[in-house]
């Protein structure tokens, strides 16, 4: 009771060898890396549409409705686009530009964050 002292014991961890990782990951960024510097002058015309808050996007009222929204329609600054759903608010999503949908970069029902592509317009 009393007399007894805590043993101590050391342990040696293996530590993962950093060379070994580098090169892996380096190639595997290489290749897509290069990739979007070529799409990026097509893309770089079109207006971009982004999320304002985070939250979950939605492309239609309700589930059954038709979306706000397709690609080849054109919209106005006041046309709504979407819906973000905070915190059970829906926060409407409007276009804020003139043009046609080109691309929708977002799906239904999906989380979304501050800052992130929503649609692209070809502005006119």
């Amino acid at each position: 009771r009393g007399g007894a002292q805590p043993v101590m014991m050391q342990t040696q961890i293996p530590m993962a060898t950093a060379p070994m990782a580098v090169p892996s990951s380096h190639s595997a960024t290489a290749a897509p890396a290069s990739a979007p510097s070529v799409a990026a002058p097509a893309k770089s015309n079109l207006h971009e549409i982004k999320s304002d808050t985070v939250g979950v996007f939605y492309l239609q009222s309700k589930p059954g409705d038709p979306p706000f929204v397709k690609v080849g329609d054109r919209v106005t600054p006041d046309k709504q686009v979407g819906v973000i759903m905070v915190m059970k608010t829906h926060n409407e999503v409007l276009a804020n530009c003139t043009g046609i949908i080109r691309e929708i970069c977002v799906t239904n029902d999906e989380a979304i964050e501050f800052g992130q592509v929503l649609f692209r317009v070809e502005p006119n």
